[in-house]
């Protein structure tokens, strides 16, 4: 088996060194390279030819999309796992539209990161966010996403009419107020079809429903 090269982008070289000491727990995985702020620089992806970049938002200058298609272009063959602090869906589905492959924040557990990195080295699409105020960590790997389409369709049937409508506007980032005002309905009655979408689903959060619009092909990422 080929080992898997992997390069860090990172601030804070105590937790590159952290992050390099999960990784090479996972078989056939190797860290490469270790780069902060002053390291980065032309070419210095591309003299270690990764398989993989993990790269922190918070590292170097650039906004998040613009550090990703950096990388890209330092290494077009690479996949981008990005594993940084905080956490806002705009600008998640601003990365997934720059191309990443993985993204999951700093606080979820070691054991995830590994199996995220697994799942994006087997060409998978993973993402993993927890909660700040402590809910459990949510995964999702494009894999396991296609074997369970036929069940999200047929739990979608479970919705209302009125409920499904509130579904797709609230998967495309409509607020509870545009949605009211679509709709004709009062904010508390849309907040009550919300409560019921998610209970119906077995959904947790906002990331959550958008990307299981997502892999019904409701919506675009």
């Amino acid at each position: 088996m080929s080992e898997h090269r992997i390069v860090i982008l990172d601030p804070q070289p105590a937790y590159r060194v952290g992050l390099r000491s999960i990784l090479e727990q996972e078989p056939g995985v190797s860290v490469v390279g270790e780069v902060g702020d002053d390291g980065l620089g032309d070419g210095v992806l591309a003299n270690h030819g990764p398989d993989l970049v993990m790269a922190d938002l918070e590292v170097g200058s650039l906004p998040g999309h613009h550090l990703v298609s950096w990388i890209r272009e330092e290494v077009p063959s690479a996949r981008v796992f990005i594993h940084t602090a905080g956490f806002a869906i705009g600008t998640l589905f601003t990365l997934l539209r720059s191309g990443i492959s993985g993204f999951a924040t700093k606080n979820v557990n070691s054991d995830t990161v590994r199996y995220g990195v697994r799942a994006v080295l087997n060409g998978e699409l993973f993402i993993c966010v927890r909660d700040p105020v402590g809910g459990a960590a949510r995964g999702l790997s494009e894999a396991r996403a296609t074997s369970q389409k036929p069940v999200f369709s047929s739990a979608l049937q479970e919705l209302t009419p009125r409920e499904r409508e509130v579904f797709e506007l609230v998967a495309r980032g409509y607020t509870t107020h545009t949605i009211g005002t679509v709709l004709a309905i009062s904010h508390r009655t849309v907040e009550n079809h919300r409560s019921n979408i998610m209970r119906k689903l077995s959904l947790h959060s906002q990331i959550d429903l958008v990307l299981y619009a997502a892999r019904l092909g409701l919506v675009d990422l």
